[in-house]
């Protein structure tokens, strides 16, 4: 991927399209640090048994390994505990069968609940 220089700043660029282009600064004032490990989210993920493959950037998004068809996973998911989760098919090939995607855009309160039943569900037979 180019990448755009300006000082000691890198960041990836990506043009693609017709038309006038228009700026999406993706993480921007955020870390994995404030994401993801202050909130314990990353710990969380990984004492429900999930995998982590890739940790997150300053993202908002993480991927987990759910160890099995992430359709299928994300699918009990949402019927057992109300928790929705994207089958990570839907954003690539390469692995992604077996990955689901949580987004970190909910309350801490939310947050801390999805966390509770995540480990509740993978836990049970």
């Amino acid at each position: 991927m180019p990448v755009f220089h300006h000082g000691p700043v890198e960041l990836a660029t990506l043009d693609e399209g017709q038309g006038e282009p228009i700026v999406l600064v993706h993480g921007f004032a955020s870390s994995k640090n404030v994401n993801w490990n202050y909130p314990g989210w990353m710990s969380e993920l990984t004492k429900a048994g999930l995998k982590i493959p890739a940790e997150p950037h300053g993202a908002f998004y993480i991927y987990a390994d759910c160890g099995r068809d992430s359709k299928a996973f994300a699918l009990e998911l949402l019927e057992k505990e109300g928790v929705a989760a994207t089958p990570g098919i839907d954003f690539g090939s390469n692995g992604t069968e077996r990955c689901v995607r949580f987004a970190y855009t909910r309350s801490m309160a939310d947050l801390e609940e999805a966390a509770a039943r995540i480990r509740r569900f993978a836990s049970s037979p």
